[in-house]
């Protein structure tokens, strides 16, 4: 994951432990095509119960631009 990150991709904020990223969610539009790469994210972050929130106002946010 962390490989396939290019700007404006969001970076996540913890959860590398020795380069391998773990207890990590990531949102992907709804348009998100994966191919031999991660598509953009428009949220990366971790652990995942200290951000559900963030995750469902990211998902919500999504819906309601739809």
């Amino acid at each position: 994951m962390a490989s396939d990150a290019r700007a404006p991709q969001p970076e996540p904020d913890c959860c590398e432990r020795h380069g391998i990223l773990w207890d990590l969610a990531a949102v992907y539009p709804p348009d998100a095509t994966w191919t031999d790469t991660m598509p953009p994210v428009v949220l990366i972050n971790g652990p995942v119960d200290g951000v559900a929130h963030e995750i469902a106002n990211t998902v919500k946010a999504i819906r309601s631009a739809r």
